[in-house]
């Protein structure tokens, strides 16, 4: 989310543009980009655990140390655990968000943090008897949500 705001201000405000190229090419800043440093850390911490876990090969079970690398392989495990599930939350949501968006006379209630989408289907609709005999052989678009399912037509 942060790239993309970054990504985002970068192409429409010419000024906020000017001040991180500008930034950027300061000597303080090896260079770097302000875009890598946003995804590093992140890329950073599978490198790591394998890293600890090579060390914890080459260590003692004996040794003091080994129980150190254990706990930080553990904790580094359970944060980038907690980052993709976050990552997968927003990029769910920020689904739904743009799908409510689109769909018209979308209920209002779609949204919810809580919710997620775990389907999307395209068909073509056989009918059906009452209002559904209406739909038929039309295209249609189904969501399925962790907790409800919604059908929509696509024009």
């Amino acid at each position: 989310m942060a790239v993309q705001t970054l990504d985002q201000c970068d192409r429409t405000k010419p000024r906020f543009h000017a001040f991180l190229k500008a930034a950027e090419s300061r000597t303080e800043c090896q260079r770097n980009h302000l875009r890598d440093l946003l995804v590093r850390p992140v890329q950073r911490l599978p490198s790591v655990i394998l890293l600890l876990k090579a060390l914890q090969k080459k260590t003692d079970r004996s040794n003091p140390d080994n129980s150190y690398l254990v706990k930080a392989m553990r904790a580094l495990e359970t944060a980038l655990a907690i980052a993709n599930e976050s990552r997968r939350q927003t990029d769910s949501y920020a689904k739904i968000f743009k799908l409510s968006s689109e769909i018209e006379r979308c209920p209002a209630d779609i949204l919810s943090s809580a919710r997620t989408l775990k389907a999307e289907l395209h068909v073509l609709s056989l009918g059906g008897e009452d209002e559904w005999i209406k739909t038929r052989d039309r295209r249609m678009a189904i969501f399925l949500f962790n907790d409800l399912m919604e059908i929509v037509k696509v024009s």
